[in-house]
């Protein structure tokens, strides 16, 4: 609890991030397929295409995460979330 705010915003900070880094990689690569291609379908499509590797990859980054570990690890901390 005494470090909350800290961690809400690093978790803030890496969200916003991803979300600039995302949308200037989306732009790049929707421009540079549709300047190599003329196609807004090819273009379109490889930007849809990296997000779905990108939902992939973040979906096997979640496989590491046990919350069984942090729920035994803070028990306290998880209690005092649960009664406010």
């Amino acid at each position: 609890p005494e470090r909350a705010g800290l961690l809400m915003g690093a978790w803030t900070v890496a969200h916003q991030l991803a979300e600039a880094v995302g949308n200037v990689l989306g732009g790049v690569v929707l421009d540079g397929t549709y300047a190599l291609s003329q196609s807004y379908v090819a273009a379109f499509g490889a930007v849809f295409a990296l997000e779905v590797v990108a939902a992939l990859a973040g979906l096997l980054l979640l496989r590491a995460i046990d919350v069984r570990h942090f729920q035994r690890r803070s028990p306290m901390a998880v209690a005092t979330v649960r009664a406010e």
